[in-house]
């Protein structure tokens, strides 16, 4: 996280380390490496969600990563070096400065991808992401104004704290599969809502996540193929996992996310666990 959000010009500099991935030692807590991946960021873009670790086909240790930028990441940690950069959702104004009279930005100040990271699937050799498509316009406030904001305010270069979002009928989701060496998109699911929870493939080539209308879905991995969808009566903004029982396959999924910066369905909390 870095402040104020939308006004780069009161912090000069790399900003080293925001919206990055930091590599330490799991030991020692020792520094060893960073990639910053959205470098002087001005549209509240951080890098929010963990990011997923596999072997490539070559055997070197790779690292994907889908943050608020509405792209998906690649980097071989053998190297350090950037493989891909591919856009996941729609991507509209990134460069343009934002004004006093109000700049529009896709994604918004809310994703791309919030708080569930990518996921790779060994059996096809995909990449997994799921991704908000909802823009946000903000207002900027000049830099000399910063030191005015009252106690307690967001401290965010705004006039209206985090910005403006679309009219929640505008909103909608993407699942999007990549081939994991080259970045080539596989295949694409156009959700109604956003896909903000975590994605979850399995062995027996099913890809498994919900969306921001409470959705369940069931896919088949390798071709894009919905299989099964359920209504299950609430925002899955959560994890989703598989796991075996000894007698029989479950799914377990968190539903009922509220919360006030998303419109969902405004319900109790709950967990489903569903057989496959």
């Amino acid at each position: 996280m870095l402040a104020p959000d939308f006004n780069k010009e009161s912090r000069p500099g790399e900003n080293l380390f925001t919206s990055s991935v930091l590599v330490l030692d799991a030991k020692t807590g020792a520094y060893q490496q960073h990639f910053q991946l959205v470098k002087r960021d001005f549209h509240d873009w951080d890098v929010s969600s963990p990011p997923a670790l596999f072997l490539s086909n070559h055997g070197h240790r790779m690292l994907a990563e889908a943050p608020k930028d509405g792209h998906l990441y690649l980097i071989d940690l053998n190297t350090g070096k950037l493989i891909y950069r591919k856009p996941m959702t729609t991507i509209a104004n990134a460069e343009a400065p934002l004004t006093a009279q109000g700049t529009r930005f896709c994604p918004g100040a809310q994703g791309g991808a919030e708080w569930n990271g990518p996921a790779f699937d060994a059996a096809d050799n995909l990449i997994f992401a799921g991704e908000v498509d909802w823009c946000t316009t903000v207002q900027s406030v000049p830099a000399g104004a910063l030191a005015s904001t009252a106690a307690g305010k967001p401290w965010s270069g705004a006039t209206q704290g985090f910005g403006k979002q679309d009219d929640p009928k505008k909103w909608s989701g993407w699942l999007v599969a990549s081939n994991a060496d080259t970045g080539e998109r596989k295949w694409e699911f156009h959700a109604p809502f956003p896909v903000l929870g975590g994605i979850t493939p399995t062995t027996g080539r099913l890809v498994l996540f919900g969306d921001m209308g409470g959705t369940f879905y069931a896919f088949d991995s390798g071709i894009g193929k919905k299989l099964w969808s359920k209504d299950l009566g609430g925002a899955i903004g959560g994890g989703v996992i598989t796991y075996d029982t000894g007698v029989g396959q479950k799914i377990a999924v968190a539903v009922g996310m509220t919360s006030p910066i998303w419109p969902t369905q405004k319900v109790s909390g709950k967990i489903y666990v569903l057989g496959l």
